[in-house]
């Protein structure tokens, strides 16, 4: 719904399996790169030893007309570096390889200059939930800047995704997790 309705009409609309939440109004920053949708990022991190590691941070452009940035026929993920900024190239939502959105936005020139910011909130958030080794969590942020946590993805962080835009999933601990993991057997 892209007005206001009733709890009445939710129910009948979607009888179950529904969420509500408060609408958002997105940095100035991530409105640039697709001012109709919400454009968020994706953050995994892994509870590994006792501390909160950030494996990969991907973001999510969304569709021109689209509230949702993983809706409609064009879309994108890019991977972000350490730093906040873009990697050059990403993906459509069919997989193509990309360099740019359809209007012409260019991932090189593109850049999250607070992503530290939502990279320590995320370690703060998952600190509360340690039982739980690697969460995918959807954040976006707010006018002020501020990180804002959409959904924690606990049972389906994505592995796919994050190794295409971003290398290998466990990055700089790919060694001693293999290393740890080695003759273990699954639970």
């Amino acid at each position: 719904f892209t007005h206001p309705v009733s709890v009445r009409q939710l129910n009948e609309k979607y009888r179950k399996n529904y969420i509500v939440q408060k609408p958002i109004q997105q940095s100035a920053v991530t409105a640039r790169f697709n001012s109709s949708s919400v454009n968020c990022i994706r953050i995994n991190s892994l509870f590994w030893k006792g501390e909160v590691h950030v494996l990969s941070v991907i973001a999510h452009i969304g569709t021109a007309g689209d509230i949702a940035d993983n809706r409609g026929d064009d879309w994108y993920l890019i991977g972000l570096k350490p730093d906040g900024s873009f990697n050059e190239h990403g993906f459509t939502h069919d997989w193509r390889s990309a360099s740019s959105t359809s209007s012409g936005l260019c991932f090189k020139d593109l850049s999250i200059p607070f992503l530290d910011k939502a990279k320590e909130y995320i370690k703060s958030a998952h600190m509360l939930y340690p039982y739980f080794g690697m969460i995918g969590w959807d954040v976006c942020f707010d006018q002020f800047d501020e990180p804002l946590i959409i959904e924690a993805n606990l049972g389906c962080p994505g592995g796919v995704v994050p190794q295409m835009a971003c290398g290998p999933f466990f990055g700089n601990l790919t060694d001693e997790i293999l290393s740890d993991l080695k003759g273990k057997r699954p639970l």
